[in-house]
Parts: C-alpha cells; structure tokens; sequence
C-alpha cells in the first residue's frame, strides 16, 4: 500500500509540474547583440593612441563614444542589431565619417580606418563594408588570425 501511494504522489507531482511549465509564460522575443571592433592608424600605418570614436545608431541617433588604447584599438560591445555610423577623430588629423556600418546578431564587425593628416575641421565621409567576424572569436584570438595589412 505505500509503494502504491509513492507511485501516486509522483505521478500527481509529474502532472503537476507538466501543467506548470505549460502555462509560464513564453519568452518574447530575444534581443540579440554584435560589436564593431577595428584599428586606427596614420597614412603610414602607424596607430593613433586616444582618437576618439563615435558610434551613432542611425535609426535611434543614439551614440555611444570610446577612445583607441595604446595599440589603436577600439571596441564596441553588446551592441543592438542595426545600422551604424563611426566618426573617428584625433588631434592634428582629419575626421572621418563612415556611415551604413551594419551590426549583425552574434557578429563582431571590423572596421580600420586610416586618418590622413589634417585639420580636425575637416571630416571624410567613406562609404565601406566591414569585415564580419563569428562573434565565437575573441579580440584576442583575432590579433593571431588577422594583420593590419590583411584587413584594410
């Protein structure tokens, strides 16, 4: 008789359960995220530490800013999907605007730019395709796998 009631109770129990998870509610739709990474150099390929990049969203003009490392890397993470466009700025060059930058889900962008020497009053427009990485890789794994001269 209490194996009987065991079996019972687990069986109530499992139905019970089974009738939870059926009824919670489903998840909406999932927010997926990219980044836009990349170098900024001189006309020589020399980096250019602290320039400051812009990132504005073109649908929301939300913008987002970050400066270059010692190495004259940037880095955008966590990104929503969608288009962008990267200002890039530094002291005694000229500006630079590239516009139409698209972030795709579980992608990494890259995008080097190259600042010719200038006045900083004047900006270049560029009209380019970043390469697209599997976001599986990280920045550090891309820095074996890509020279600044294989990605321009």
């Amino acid at each position: 008789m209490k194996f009987k009631n065991g079996v019972i109770s687990l069986l109530c129990l499992s139905v019970l359960f089974s009738m939870t998870i059926g009824l919670a509610p489903t998840a909406q739709a999932q927010q997926t995220l990219g980044g836009i990474t990349g170098e900024v150099a001189d006309a020589s390929g020399g980096v250019i530490p602290n320039a400051s990049v812009s990132l504005t969203d073109e649908q929301t003009s939300l913008t987002r800013v970050t400066k270059t490392n010692e190495l004259g890397a940037y880095t955008f993470v966590n990104l929503p999907i969608g288009t962008y466009t990267l200002t890039f700025t530094a002291q005694g060059y000229e500006a630079q605007k590239t516009p139409h930058i698209t972030v795709e889900a579980d992608r990494t962008a890259t995008l080097n730019v190259g600042l010719k020497v200038g006045q900083a009053s004047t900006t270049v427009e560029v009209e380019a395709a970043p390469l697209i990485i599997a976001g599986s890789h990280s920045l550090f794994e891309l820095a074996f796998v890509f020279s600044p001269l294989d990605v321009v």
